[in-house]
């Protein structure tokens, strides 16, 4: 959905130090069904799953996937 909040995954982060698009959107209804957590502009991101320590810093609002935690 082009007018959900971008959803953060590995490879949005990778070779990237500030994410600012991402290749996929959730919805609102997607969020509230998942209960995801909304993360602001200016938060670090860590992948610590698969892909083990990639960082990054969120350059919008976005969401994340399982694999990233979000601080």
């Amino acid at each position: 959905d082009s007018e959900g909040l971008p959803w953060v995954a590995i490879s949005d982060m990778s070779n990237r130090d500030v994410v600012c698009h991402t290749t996929k959107r959730v919805t609102p209804k997607g969020m509230l069904d998942k209960r995801l957590r909304t993360l602001p502009k200016g938060s670090v991101l860590y992948s610590m799953y698969a892909s083990v320590g990639f960082t990054s810093i969120l350059g919008v609002t976005a969401v994340t996937n399982q694999a990233i935690l979000g601080l």
